[in-house]
């Protein structure tokens, strides 16, 4: 029965290419992830150990040294296209049941009688099963953790070339590329207060779960620095804030290329001092004009002075007019929003005027006036209404 056992498993072996197209097809379609993955590159990785495992079984053997830096070469290649651990293991857990599947099969369509003889081959083709797969898992988590430090380290020196404006662009170009960015696509780049730099890891862990291309990384003002690209600000906020959902951030308007990229980020470094002090998202898209006044505060202060001080003294006043620009200028809508009398209302901005001096039918009063009492920023002394 032996001898017949033998030709079962020639047979087998001569039709490996077929068998591993079909298992790579069904461990494809059960793990999603495995479409990261090149088929090519799959197939060859199963076809090599459907190959290895026939012989093994054939000669009753444990894996020779060739085997086993095989499974540890397919853990690594896993851990390059970045599938995550679970679905990695899944999918050559998926490898062994289905060789065992076409075993078992083709012995009782062509003698029933030898399935009692590959059972007896259960327990060599188990400790093939733990030997490889540990193998498999440990390499996989080493190259991972290469990576990991490798990106890393990326991550920083990307986040100093983009503050640094004389790095050259080529430089630029090459660790984007390391990390998985197109250098000519288009970037938004984001600033968060996160606590350490622990925190970085899990971050990109979550920011890896979405449809694009994000890193983030420390940077030498003491914030996080995200970039990104194929996200929108909403996914970023809502990434940074499923791990800290407090996090002080500011995001920076989308441009293209790594000189945007650059950019992106100055954007996001003006804002992120407002974002802290207020404890709101800035969105340097729609709040373009804080963060513009924010970045440039001292120089700002003295004419932002008078304002600061009338709204200190007379919150009722600095209310009025909050509400006032934020009804379209409207008294009506002003007046009925603060439950007053129209004329009330006229009288509250017109004292504001004359103790200001800023007249809010002109540009300059409406915002001198907007910007004293949006910022509420203890660096201007500004209130929140």
């Amino acid at each position: 029965m032996r001898q017949s056992l033998d030709n079962l498993l020639a047979q087998i072996a001569r039709e490996s290419d077929e068998i591993s197209a079909q298992i790579v097809s069904t461990i494809r379609a059960e793990v999603a992830t495995y479409g990261d993955l090149p088929p090519d590159l799959h197939h060859e990785d199963v076809r090599q150990s459907v190959a290895a495992i026939i012989v093994g079984v054939r000669e009753h053997r444990l894996p020779s040294p060739d085997a086993m830096d095989h499974a540890r070469e397919m853990g690594r290649h896993r851990a390059r296209f970045g599938l995550p651990v679970h679905d990695a293991i899944t999918g050559y857990h998926i490898g062994y049941r289905e060789i065992w599947n076409v075993m078992l099969a083709r012995a009782r369509q062509q003698q029933p009688d030898l399935t009692y003889d590959l059972a007896q081959e259960v327990t060599l083709l188990w400790e093939w099963f733990q030997r490889l797969s540990s193998a498999f898992s440990n390499a996989y988590d080493e190259e991972r953790q290469s990576l990991l430090t490798s990106q890393l380290a990326a991550g920083q020196r990307l986040v100093r070339s983009l503050m640094d404006g004389a790095t050259p662009r080529e430089q630029r170009d090459d660790l984007l590329q390391i990390l998985g960015f197109d250098p000519d696509g288009q970037f938004v780049v984001a600033c968060a207060a996160l606590r350490d730099d622990s925190d970085l890891v899990r971050l990109n862990e979550i920011l890896g779960r979405s449809k694009g291309v994000a890193y983030s990384a420390s940077s030498p003002r003491d914030t996080t620095v995200i970039v990104t690209q194929g996200l929108g600000s909403g996914e970023i906020v809502s990434a940074v804030h499923e791990l800290f959902p407090q996090a002080a951030l500011a995001i920076g308007l989308r441009r293209p290329g790594s000189a945007g990229a650059a950019a992106s980020l100055v954007d996001a470094l003006e804002g992120i001092g407002h974002a802290q002090r207020s404890g709101q998202t800035l969105i340097y898209e729609s709040d373009w004009l804080l963060s513009l006044v924010t970045a440039d505060e001292d120089r700002l202060r003295p004419i932002l002075a008078v304002g600061v001080s009338i709204a200190d003294e007379h919150p009722a006043l600095a209310e009025t007019v909050d509400v006032y620009l934020n009804s379209r200028q409207s008294i009506t809508s002003c007046a009925r929003a603060l439950f007053l009398h129209p004329n009330s209302v006229k009288y509250r901005l017109q004292r504001w005027t004359e103790l200001t001096g800023w007249d809010l039918h002109t540009v300059d009063g409406l915002v001198r006036s907007a910007l004293v009492l949006k910022l509420g920023s203890p660096g201007l002394g500004g209130v929140s209404t």
